[in-house]
């Protein structure tokens, strides 16, 4: 069988929407040893993303232009190109960082902004999952575990409405429709809102759904039920200044008309949620109250750290100040450590 090489795909730098990044993530897949130079014929480049060679060749002038690559020519039909360094390019397009970080395909690289962006919306959901398990006290941690998103996604009958021990399907989890995860009050939030994947890359919400939508990303909404929803909904419908429990579990401060902040527990454990809450987000239905959360996809991709690139790229924004007196204002102290 034959294996085609894999290239590490960043979900900020697509996302400047720059097309010549398609030329720069195939000259890494391609660059196996990674000497940081390689030779491609233009033809293939043509075949491979379906482009006319003037299309090739303007996106080998706008690299050159913005720093993707050091040098860059064309001879005989062959394009040699000098790759600059993640950490210059992502300087060069004025970003904090490069983003999540997954190994694919070379072959995926066509679907460049949909591959960013699943990767993007994959490490988000990883981020909010660990969020939820490290809110957890330590003796918390041997009950309630969070259950993985493609076991939530696989389970579509259902499930214990109490926590189980060893149970093979997930706990609090009612039932798995089309488009919706309806679970009970024990379970601990977590997932990922487009939303906040489309401030973060800087994309409108429908550009974020078409792009998941042209990979077939397969998608669930969590719905929660919690009777306190029902009170919540009916304070913001009477514009009231406060709302609380009797035991003052749950509490509501109004900031705007039809929206405020709701301080909640994550399920049954003693940890607390507090989020932004619009009174569309609750809805009655079967006699309870639901409240729509983040969404759960099934992406499960090979991610890197990087976190010592990501260091050295950091120290590379903010270098340290350097005086020429420091050492006779701090004598005896070792700059080193």
């Amino acid at each position: 069988m034959t294996s085609f090489p894999a290239v590490r795909v960043h979900s900020r730098l697509p996302a400047a929407t720059q097309p010549w990044l398609k030329l720069w993530y195939l000259a890494r897949a391609l660059d196996a040893d990674s000497r940081g130079w390689v030779h491609i014929p233009i033809d293939f480049v043509c075949w491979f993303y379906d482009r006319k060679v003037s299309t090739v060749l303007q996106w080998l002038r706008e690299g050159k232009a913005a720093g993707a690559f050091r040098s860059c020519s064309v001879r005989h039909g062959v394009i040699r190109l000098w790759l600059s360094s993640l950490s210059k390019l992502t300087k060069a397009l004025n970003l904090p960082d490069w983003g999540h970080v997954a190994t694919v395909s070379m072959l995926e690289l066509p679907e460049l902004p949909a591959l960013a962006t699943s990767i993007h919306v994959q490490g988000e959901q990883r981020r909010s999952r660990v969020a939820a398990q490290r809110s957890l006290k330590d003796k918390e941690k041997k009950f309630y575990k969070i259950p993985d998103p493609l076991d939530i996604l696989k389970a579509g009958r259902r499930s214990s409405l109490k926590s189980r021990r060893g149970a093979r399907r997930p706990s609090f989890l009612l039932h798995v429709s089309g488009k919706r995860t309806f679970v009970s009050r024990g379970f601990i939030p977590f997932g990922c809102s487009q939303a906040g994947v489309a401030r973060q890359l800087g994309r409108c919400i429908k550009t974020i759904q078409r792009h998941l939508s042209q990979l077939g990303v397969e998608r669930r909404q969590i719905v929660q039920a919690k009777h306190e929803y029902r009170d919540i909904k009916a304070s913001i419908a009477l514009n009231c200044p406060y709302f609380s429990d009797k035991t003052g579990t749950f509490s509501f401060i109004p900031t705007e008309r039809g929206a405020g902040t709701l301080n909640e527990p994550n399920g049954l454990t003693s940890s607390r949620g507090s989020h932004k809450l619009t009174s569309d987000r609750i809805f009655l239905w079967g006699g309870q109250a639901w409240m729509y959360r983040c969404n759960l996809y099934a992406l499960d991709r090979c991610f890197c750290s990087m976190s010592y690139a990501r260091w050295k790229y950091r120290k590379l924004l903010n270098p340290l100040p350097q005086t020429p007196n420091s050492e006779a204002a701090c004598p005896g102290v070792d700059e080193r450590v």
